[in-house]
């Protein structure tokens, strides 16, 4: 009798698929977490392009921009900002504000940039980009519908 030995057995072929499926199952949670960690890069490169062109504003008019919408330029940024930059895409939406605070007798302006995120993984990676708790500048609230990262500065 003759015994064909050219294709695989039925052992041999689920052996090798659950091979491959735990090789899946290891593989897509890093796949996903390499992709968080390249939105947080471009979610950090924003916060610090809109940051470094508020303080370039800030010298040479002497203020600061006005407050604006989430996800919308502040007015005396708009035209300094980069072209093709933008406050508000899928993975986040900027916002700018200016807060006074009381400082004994006078009143200091605190600017801020807020970056409004949909995934709470992805919240956490860029207040870590940030410095986390390290840094006394940032304020991540990463829980709920709304989270997101603070960014203030000129202290």
């Amino acid at each position: 009798m003759r015994r064909h030995t050219g294709g695989f057995t039925l052992i041999e072929t689920l052996v090798t698929l659950v091979v491959i499926s735990i090789l899946v199952r290891i593989a897509i949670p890093r796949i996903a977490n390499s992709k968080r960690s390249g939105v947080a890069g471009r979610i950090v490169g924003a916060l610090s392009t809109l940051r470094t062109t508020a303080y370039a504003y800030q010298a040479s008019t002497n203020q600061w921009p006005a407050n604006a919408a989430t996800g919308v330029a502040p007015a005396g940024l708009a035209v300094q900002l980069p072209s093709g930059f933008a406050m508000r895409t899928t993975d986040y939406q900027l916002q700018w504000n200016v807060t006074q605070v009381r400082v004994g007798t006078r009143v200091q302006e605190i600017p801020m940039v807020r970056a409004y995120v949909p995934d709470l993984l992805l919240c956490g990676r860029v207040a870590g980009v940030l410095g986390g708790t390290r840094n006394p500048d940032v304020v991540a609230v990463c829980s709920g519908a709304n989270a997101y990262v603070s960014w203030s500065f000129d202290r």
